[in-house]
């Protein structure tokens, strides 16, 4: 880790119960049937019947000044396209003529009429049936489109609402056990990525990903959710299970903290290479202290046949125990005007106002604070004092381990800083969760 809908009035009786019954609509529904709850869709734009998410399928009647009142609540983003299709009802007579229009709105609707045409519609003799479409572009953020559709004149008619993008969300995968090892079939569509603008996505958890590949197609990975910091992974090659080891395969393994921007895109890693005299070999590469938590991996099999791969990632398992949060924070004040009691760390500030003039003891105080729910280990702190001031004295609280004290380099007495050589540094420090650890540096303006 790094150290530093809405319902604005009921009508009572029927109203109410259209509500319970499309609240206790399947959550994976196909289709919604006015025909099948009591009351039929609303006719009040400002309480729309709800149409449950997974509802791909509306089906419901109107005919003069009994308009229909609907919401979808939980559309996908992005570009789509609603149709709705209006029909003439069977055995309607020659006479029978239907027409109205349709409104939507990404909003609730405000008053009768309000939102965007979807355009009119008139149903007769010869014309039976008459298409829509509410066309959402590429800018829609999703959730709720609300639609009103008016009869204005005519007899009942049957429409139709299609809404492929009100599918229901897939299901939450099921926690990865902890170590587990990434296989192609737990990656989505049950294979490993070859689309260098599309790769596999391997969340915490899995220890290790396995497979195999092979010339001319490669395969990449996206490590999401890293440790931020250094870190070593390994790649290791093989014949797979089965094969005899008789043939020669190899690629090149390549990295990178951002997006490929081409096939062949990152830092390579290195080549890797398998034959009948090298039956097996390993790569490993490390981020840096700045690594932030995301790193993309290609393996590209550039000849021979199929090769097992295993790449193994330790750090992609969460500590049990639970996960430091370590945040520090540098204060500095002045001591003694007069440099006095520099050296005494427990001392505190002389009484009265104190100036910052040569001569003068300067305090710098960095707090470490573990706000996380694991111990952090391994911790470094260090401070490189200012050009204008001499080393004094410094004090180190609170970095013990249960079974570690942490290393401490510190300037000799009265070291003029002015050489670049007053750097305060402690390793292998210690917080356990909820603790905090200072360092009190003093010493004197020159």
């Amino acid at each position: 880790m790094g150290v530093l809908a809405a319902i604005g009035r009921l009508v009572l009786g029927v109203m109410l119960a259209l509500w319970l019954a499309v609240m206790a609509a399947p959550l994976h529904a196909t289709v919604l049937d006015e025909a099948a709850l009591p009351g039929g869709f609303s006719g009040d734009f400002a309480t729309p019947t709800p149409v449950p998410t997974g509802t791909i399928g509306v089906v419901g009647t109107g005919e003069a000044n009994d308009h229909d009142f609907l919401v979808f609540t939980a559309l996908e983003p992005g570009a789509q396209t609603l149709r709705i299709t209006l029909s003439r009802n069977s055995g309607a007579g020659p006479g029978q003529n239907s027409g109205g229009e349709v409104f939507f709105k990404t909003s609730p609707f405000l008053h009768g009429w309000d939102g965007s045409s979807a355009g009119r519609f008139r149903l007769y003799q010869g014309h039976n049936s008459h298409t829509l479409s509410i066309t959402l572009d590429a800018g829609f953020a999703g959730g709720e489109l609300h639609v009103g559709l008016y009869f204005t004149h005519g007899h009942p008619i049957t429409y139709r609402i299609e809404a492929p993008g009100n599918t229901a969300p897939p299901p939450s995968p099921p926690p990865i056990p902890p170590g587990d090892t990434m296989q192609p079939g737990d990656a989505p569509g049950g294979a490993y990525s070859n689309n260098w603008r599309n790769p596999t996505p391997v969340g915490p958890g899995y220890a290790g990903v396995e497979g195999t590949g092979g010339w001319p197609n490669s395969l990449y990975f996206v490590f999401t959710d890293l440790p931020d910091g250094i870190q070593t992974l390994e790649f290791e090659f093989s014949y797979p299970e089965g094969v005899a080891p008789i043939y020669w395969a190899g690629g090149t393994v390549i990295a990178r903290e951002a997006p490929f921007r081409w096939a062949w895109d990152g830092t390579r890693v290195g080549d890797f290479q398998i034959n009948p005299i090298q039956r097996t070999m390993t790569l490993s590469m490390t981020t840096g202290a700045g690594f932030q938590g995301t790193l993309y991996v290609g393996l590209l099999f550039t000849y021979g046949s199929q090769v097992g791969f295993r790449i193994n990632v330790p750090s992609n398992v969460p500590d049990p125990g639970g996960l430091p949060e370590v945040e520090a924070a540098k204060t500095v004040r002045v001591i003694d005007q007069f440099g006095g009691a520099c050296a005494t760390i427990g001392v505190g500030p002389a009484a009265g106002a104190q100036a910052a003039i040569p001569g003068a003891c300067i305090e710098y105080v960095i707090e470490a604070r573990n706000g996380g729910t694991g111990p952090a280990t391994e911790l470094a702190i260090e401070d490189r004092m200012g050009r204008h001031l001499i080393f004094v004295a410094a004090e180190v609280l609170g970095f013990d381990g249960p079974a570690s004290t942490p290393d401490i380099s510190l300037p000799a007495r009265n070291t003029d800083c002015a050489t670049g050589g007053c750097l305060v540094q402690l390793r292998n420090g210690h917080l356990g969760a909820g603790e905090r650890g200072r360092i009190v540096i003093r010493g004197l303006l020159k």
